[in-house]
C-alpha cells in the first residue's frame, strides 16, 4: 500500500480471493486502518510504505502492537497467516517541519506536516523562535491547524485556503 486514502482491493492469491478495505481520514488523522478478509486464511505479505518524514511509525494487528521495522522512506513488511477480519491499524506520526524552497535557499522555507503544506491566512512574514518548528508551533483544535503563541494567525492547510483570500507560503528564517 503506498496511498492512504479510503479504498479496497481485491486480489487472487493461490486461488484465495484476498480482501483488503482501507478507511482513514488521512492525514486530517494520522491512523489508517486496514481490514483483511481472505476467502480462506492465507499466509502472505502485506507492505506499505513509510514516509520519509515520518518517525515513529507503528502497527498494531487486532489491537496488539507488532515489532515491525518501520524505517522512514522504506517499505515496512507485515508477514503472516492472514485470517477473515484481521485489523491493521498504521500509525504514521506527523509534526511541522520546515522545507526549503530549494539547496540555494535554505533559509526560504515552507512549514510542512507530515505531506501537508500549512500556510498563514493573510500573512507573509514569520520570525522563527528556533529551528525546529515542532518546538513553537502548537497544534490547535482543529486537525492539521497550528499557532505560533505569539505570532497570529493561525497555520492551516493551504487546500483550505478560499479563492481569493491571501496567504503566506514561504517564509525567511529570521531566528
Amino acid at each position: 500500500m503506498n496511498l492512504f486514502v479510503p479504498s479496497q482491493v481485491t486480489w487472487d492469491h493461490e486461488g484465495n480471493d484476498i480482501k483488503v478495505e482501507q478507511a482513514t481520514s488521512y492525514p486530517e488523522s494520522d491512523t489508517t486502518t486496514l481490514h483483511v478478509t481472505p476467502t480462506a486464511s492465507a499466509v502472505f505479505n502485506l507492505k506499505f510504505r513509510v514516509p520519509e518524514w515520518c518517525q515513529g511509525a507503528s502497527v498494531e494487528i487486532n489491537g496488539s502492537k507488532q515489532e515491525v521495522i518501520c524505517k522512514p522512506g522504506t517499505w515496512a513488511t507485515l508477514g503472516r497467516r492472514w485470517n477473515a477480519g484481521d485489523l491493521v491499524k498504521l500509525r504514521l506520526p506527523m509534526s511541522p517541519r520546515f522545507v526549503p524552497i530549494d539547496k540555494q535557499h535554505p533559509d526560504r522555507v515552507a512549514v510542512v506536516v507530515g505531506p501537508v503544506v500549512l500556510v498563514r491566512e493573510t500573512e507573509s512574514s514569520m520570525v522563527a523562535g528556533e529551528r525546529d518548528p515542532s518546538k513553537w508551533i502548537l497544534p490547535s483544535r482543529e486537525p492539521l491547524e497550528y499557532r505560533a503563541p505569539s505570532q497570529p494567525p493561525r497555520f492551516v492547510p493551504f487546500y483550505r485556503v478560499g479563492a481569493g483570500t491571501s496567504y503566506g507560503m514561504y517564509f525567511d528564517l529570521q531566528t
